[in-house]
């Protein structure tokens, strides 16, 4: 049984959908993005282009704004 492949996922990345369930989940307590990446063994950009090349730029700006945000302070 194999699982059709998403062609904008890395090989042996999560379906899109769980990558972000997993995504907000970990946001929602306040874990730092750069551990998030870390998590999903990517790292933040990665993270910001497969959310923006899959259309929730939405949540890729709001992944992007806490790394600023966390920078900035």
């Amino acid at each position: 049984m194999s699982a059709a492949r998403n062609p904008r996922a890395p090989r042996g990345a999560l379906p899109f959908d769980e990558f972000v369930a997993e995504l907000e989940w970990l946001l929602s307590f306040g874990t730092h993005p750069h551990l998030v990446a870390r998590q999903m063994k990517l790292r933040p950009a990665s993270v910001q282009k497969r959310l923006n090349e899959n259309g929730r730029t939405d949540l890729a700006e709001r992944f992007g704004r806490t790394i600023e945000a966390s920078s900035a302070a």
